[in-house]
């Protein structure tokens, strides 16, 4: 139960911090070696592997 509740509030940090664009906030959770999967065609659809490869991702989406 408790686990669950700072999974919860860990969550919407980091998609507080992504509304806002604050990269490095939204990717202090992430393992090096994590993937993000983002459904659509290119350039923003596609998986994403590693952190700097999402941050990458991140910047381009938060430009456009």
């Amino acid at each position: 139960m408790i686990g669950a509740l700072i999974a919860k509030k860990r969550a919407r940090e980091q998609f507080a911090a992504r509304s806002r664009g604050d990269i490095d906030q939204f990717l202090a959770g992430w393992a090096d070696d994590a993937a993000l999967t983002f459904s659509g065609g290119p350039p923003w659809g596609g998986t994403h592997r590693g952190k700097t490869a999402i941050r990458r991702w991140f910047e381009r989406c938060w430009r456009s």
